[in-house]
């Protein structure tokens, strides 16, 4: 079982990319949405109202969604296709989750490296934020985030396939592109 993770940090189109390729995909992967975003509408929670205990939680709580999500899709026996992934909720809760749970995000993405492809979104910094309560609003943060992503990715040899469209449509078509077309899998 293989995992495509649409990678990057928050308000780069992934879940609007995702969203477009699983309606035109039918069927073909077992699809991961985004955890957090599931995870903080789920409880009916925005960004400003989490302490950092809270943030902390919900770091753990967004990983064990794709754990979950992984135990499916060996279920189904399909390839999976993720809107974010562990590398993501690490670089996230870098900050906040202590030396444990950062050391275990670590080795589960060690573990799962050789079946993994990450396609990373980079920022567009013309396309103005969604503020939807959930995700953050501030592009230095994003910047951070984006920077995490890519130490992460570093640290573990994992090469990404980099987006180079900026319209969702072309974004859209290259993740087709590479996920239906390129030797991946």
């Amino acid at each position: 079982m293989r995992t495509v993770s649409l990678s990057g940090a928050f308000n780069t189109g992934k879940s609007t990319v995702f969203n477009e390729v699983k309606n035109k995909t039918n069927g073909k992967f077992h699809y991961a949405t985004d955890g957090g975003r599931a995870i903080l509408e789920e409880l009916g929670v925005t960004r400003e109202k989490l302490s950092i205990n809270d943030q902390k939680n919900l770091q753990m709580m967004i990983l064990e969604h794709y754990l979950r999500e992984e135990a499916d899709a060996r279920n189904e026996n399909k390839d999976i296709l993720s809107d974010s992934y562990m590398i993501e909720t690490l670089a996230y809760g870098l900050p906040i989750l202590g030396d444990y749970n950062i050391k275990l995000i670590h080795n589960l993405i060690e573990q799962r490296k050789d079946l993994l492809t990450v396609i990373k979104f980079p920022i567009i910094e013309e396309v103005k934020m969604n503020d939807d309560g959930l995700r953050d609003t501030d592009r230095e943060y994003q910047k951070t985030i984006d920077r995490r992503i890519g130490e992460i990715l570093y640290l573990h040899g994992i090469k990404p396939i980099e987006l180079t469209k900026k319209d969702v449509q072309g974004r859209v078509e290259e993740v087709l592109l590479h996920i239906l077309h390129d030797d991946i899998f």
